[in-house]
């Protein structure tokens, strides 16, 4: 590529592949260990938001292949990397789902930053990346933050 290519903005898509991978197994262990009176659709909510941010990771993993450099690829550059919290033994549901909506906005908050040095550096292709799949986080976070409403008059 005859472009300079920003390092930080490497780092970001770095980064990124790290906390995809991890909102990734978050939302398989919250999956697995999901109960209570919403069992049926939060389970299979937190299966397609797995799904759905497994996908995200090989976008930004060839966007830095693209750029010239090798995208992570070990679990010890995925914690190194990661900004993200990792789920815990023996979440309550109610904490399941905060924690996944704190970490979206992180996220969220994240790619807006590598969107901003993308343009900068006059890398659209990079900043589309951030834009679609920001996308997907702010989805989710939505979501998610339906359930911690109160008043519905179900189980609050």
């Amino acid at each position: 590529m005859s472009r300079t290519v920003n390092k930080e903005l490497v780092e970001s898509l770095q980064r990124a592949v790290a906390n995809s991978l991890v909102m990734y197994l978050n939302y398989k262990r919250y999956h697995w260990n999901t109960y209570g009176p919403l069992f049926r659709d939060i389970h299979l909510l937190f299966d397609d938001h797995a799904s759905a941010v497994l996908k995200t990771v090989d976008e930004f993993g060839e966007r830095v292949r693209i750029l010239g450099f090798e995208p992570i690829g070990t679990a010890d550059e995925v914690v190194k990397l990661a900004t993200v919290s990792n789920a815990k033994p023996k979440m309550s549901v109610k904490a399941m789902i905060e924690q996944a909506v704190a970490n979206h906005r992180i996220i969220m908050d994240e790619f807006k930053e590598a969107m901003k040095q993308a343009e900068e550096r006059n890398d659209p292709g990079t900043a589309d990346v951030f834009v679609r799949n920001i996308q997907v986080h702010e989805k989710q976070e939505w979501f998610l933050r339906e359930f911690l409403q109160k008043g519905d008059g179900l189980i609050t």
